[in-house]
């Protein structure tokens, strides 16, 4: 009886081993998602959106009741949902530079520091470069230009973010990434920099393969040491907002497939990790107060993040997804005082508003500045449906004209209204808002806020990601899950 007792002692302490020995397993392949300026509610609304347009009513699809449902983007569904604090160490209202800083290396930093301590001299370890010292293949990518502030905080360390230059220096001085894929290098000279040295060039001096467009990838993807993949050349330095995408431009879908495919080649059976900011524009608009426009692109961010979910499935054992957002831009508000939503109204927005900017000056050009209204009436109705999707009140109408007089009649001045990325004509700026009063969605605000933002996880290790965290919390999670804590 005590012989059995033992042998059955042994068993459980062996099972119980293997047990923690499953538990503690490191993950080989690592999806580390930033999306842009994303917090609850602008999810939420997108969700109430995608609802809408699928024909749910508040007795459901197909009369089945299910109250005012969502259609909820893959990441919703993910086992996992938590929730996380932004705050910088210089302010309860976070930058990009210091959320990056804090979601690359777990430190704290000042507004506009990238990869640096308050002090503005110490360095901080970028978990990417845990990744490489761990053997694996790295990636670092975004929707925007990769020496931007949230992709930077990956592989750069100063104290200003805009210095782009500089950062795209240290961009291809960086040993520890293997791709990077994005808009562009951005190459803005500081007028205090010596070097003005074009960074593709030093690039692939630096064994870069520097490729424009998924053709080129697949050209010199095979024989390549490191990839730069970016916007087709004659697409200028922008990944293109997805509701104004043009065919043959750069998706970010393209960027995440590309960067999986290249990982994988490179990475000898370590594995892989890699970040990607798939929800850049997502900020930019909900910058700009365009709910339309941020709703196009949490689709574009769904498509990829279900790239890597169907990956997942292929190894489920061995793959970890976490997807977060740097901080929550322009608190957007859903509803706006009646008590009812009628986001189904934004279908009719065929442009985003900055683009809308774009549409008025080249017309302005076509037409020597000589505008009618009736060309503006016209691109309202196709661009925005507003006066004929959407019947306009006398007040909105006159509204309209009244803006079109002062910005577009005889004596007037053209005005321009700025948001972060974007100086916008007011009439755009006006159609945007009026769209919004119709939809009954609007912004407190254009900039940043302290709104928490959503975590979502799945993979090798995602229970860690419950409840609350905070955004410093997230890499240093991820580190230790891999086996090697963050410095």
């Amino acid at each position: 009886m005590k012989k059995t007792f033992i042998t059955l002692s042994v068993a459980l302490i062996s099972l119980c081993f293997s047990v923690e020995c499953v538990a503690k397993k490191a993950p080989k392949y690592v999806f580390y998602f930033i999306s842009d300026g994303t917090g609850l509610n602008i999810v939420q609304a997108a969700e109430h959106y995608r609802a809408d347009i699928k024909g749910y009513t508040k007795t459901g699809l197909n009369n089945e009741v299910c109250a005012y449902a969502n259609e909820p983007f893959i990441f919703s569904q993910f086992p996992v949902v938590g929730a996380a604090t932004t705050y910088s160490a210089s302010s309860r209202v976070t930058d990009s530079a210091a959320s990056g800083t804090a979601l690359a290396s777990g430190h704290k930093t000042t507004n506009g520091f990238i990869g640096v301590l308050p002090d503005k001299t110490t360095e901080v370890y970028s978990i990417a470069k845990n990744a490489k010292a761990l053997g694996m293949a790295v990636g670092v990518a975004t929707s925007v230009t990769i020496n931007h502030a949230t992709p930077a905080a990956f592989f750069g360390h100063y104290p200003d973010r805009n210095k782009y230059h500089a950062l795209g220096h240290q961009l291809v001085d960086c040993d520890y990434v293997d791709f990077f894929g994005g808009a562009a290098i951005a190459q803005h000279f500081d007028e205090k920099c010596d070097c003005k040295s074009d960074l593709y060039d030093l690039a692939e001096k630096k064994d870069f393969a520097v490729c424009r467009g998924v053709a080129e990838y697949d050209k010199r993807a095979k024989n390549a040491k490191k990839m730069i993949l970016i916007q087709n050349a004659e697409f200028g330095e922008n990944i293109n907002y997805a509701m104004d995408r043009k065919p043959g431009e750069l998706t970010i879908e393209q960027v995440l497939e590309k960067e999986i495919d290249f990982l994988m080649k490179k990475n000898n059976g370590k594995g892989f990790f890699l970040m990607n900011e798939i929800g850049g524009r997502v900020d930019w608009a909900d910058h700009s107060d365009d709910a339309g426009g941020a709703f196009a692109e949490l689709e574009a961010v769904n498509r990829c993040v279900q790239i890597a979910y169907e990956f997942y499935k292929k190894h489920p054992n061995e793959t970890l997804i976490v997807m977060t957002a740097d901080h929550d831009t322009g608190g957007p508000n859903l509803g706006i005082g009646k008590y009812e939503m009628n986001l189904k109204a934004l279908q009719s927005q065929k442009i985003t508003k900055d683009s809308y900017t774009d549409y008025l000056a080249k017309l302005r050009k076509e037409t020597n500045n000589n505008v009618s209204w009736e060309q503006i009436e016209q691109s309202l109705k196709d661009l925005w449906g507003l006066g004929s999707v959407h019947k306009l009140t006398m007040k909105q109408r006159a509204e309209l004209m009244t803006v079109y007089e002062e910005t577009f009649g005889e004596g007037s001045k053209m005005m321009m209204e700025r948001s972060l990325y974007k100086s916008n004509e007011r009439l755009s700026t006006v159609a945007c808002r009026m769209l919004g009063d119709i939809a009954q969605i609007g912004y407190a605000h254009g900039a940043h806020t302290a709104d928490y933002v959503p975590v979502y996880a799945i993979g090798v290790g995602a229970d860690e990601f419950k409840g609350m965290n905070d955004n410093a919390e997230i890499p240093q999670k991820i580190a230790k899950l891999m086996g090697k804590e963050l410095k």
